[in-house]
């Protein structure tokens, strides 16, 4: 058996644990901050970045939350602009080459998938940086696809309702976090997702499966036992990213009640938003 199918049976193993055992800290998606002087109430809400039409279907509790708050925070607010500063991070540096860095064999298999799920970017494959390929292919297509990620949803019926609207990072703080991955890690990467399409296709709908029954203990886990990266990355994508959102969320909610959307892997755990608002004297409690 494959590694990573065995770390796949044990992530599902502790999920089924402690929703059966009942231990779980993080056990809801939405949660009431207020406190600490802030004189209206904003909503943590913890998304999944995808399109699958099932992670769509909110509760009633969190469309009057989202209705209650004059403000919305997202994780970050894509302009024209990020995408060009997007394309500018993606490529390789000058003189360097994807295919100088793997096996001959392992960049035609990832050009074949390229070739299969983006043609169009065939011809500058070469010239793409590993992460933003696996990303690319990592990209997971449902029977049951919306127009948009949930996140980006959210983003546009804030708008539509006239709230205030603003990011938590920038979209450059995000690219320079990616672009931290050692280049051999991100070349691992790439080949591991090149090399186990199917289990990651299971991998994700798996994921869908947890991020349903709000167990964020079993979501967090899931994360970061993740094979494509190491755990270590993993750390720095989560724990450094939510100290600093946590001081602009702070900044946000005392002047807006705010309905704050993020990736539900970033509210639990020791330096999960939940705590590390806590830690600064919010009260942070789960909406059922």
């Amino acid at each position: 058996m494959k590694v990573m199918k065995i770390k796949f049976f044990i992530s599902l193993t502790v999920w089924a644990i402690s929703v059966q055992s009942g231990r779980s800290q993080y056990t809801s998606l939405l949660w009431e901050v207020h406190g600490n002087g802030i004189k209206n109430k904003s909503y943590l809400y913890g998304t999944i970045h995808i399109k699958d039409k099932r992670v769509f279907e909110l509760k009633p509790s969190v469309k009057r939350a989202f209705k209650k708050c004059k403000a919305f925070a997202g994780e970050v607010i894509l302009s024209s602009d990020s995408m060009m500063m997007m394309a500018e991070y993606m490529l390789m540096p000058p003189g360097k080459q994807l295919s100088d860095m793997m096996s001959k064999e392992d960049y035609e298999k990832v050009l074949e998938k390229i070739n299969e799920k983006f043609k169009e970017l065939s011809f500058i494959a070469n010239m793409i940086k590993p992460i933003y390929l696996g990303i690319l292919l990592g990209y997971e297509e449902f029977p049951e696809s919306m127009p948009y990620s949930l996140d980006e949803q959210l983003q546009i019926e804030a708008e539509s309702n006239k709230k205030k609207i603003f990011g938590l990072e920038s979209i450059r703080e995000q690219l320079e976090t990616l672009n931290s991955m050692p280049m051999e890690d991100q070349i691992k990467t790439l080949i591991e997702l090149v090399n186990n399409d199917d289990e990651k296709n299971q991998m994700f709908d798996s994921l869908v499966q947890i991020y349903l029954s709000q167990n964020l203990d079993s979501l967090y886990s899931f994360v970061i036992q993740s094979e494509y990266l190491s755990k270590e990355f993993n750390l720095v994508l989560l724990k450094n990213r939510n100290i600093k959102m946590t001081e602009r969320i702070e900044a946000i909610i005392k002047k807006h009640g705010t309905f704050i959307a993020v990736g539900a892997a970033h509210l639990p755990g020791e330096y999960g938003l939940i705590d590390l608002l806590r830690s600064k004297g919010y009260v942070v409690k789960p909406v059922y």
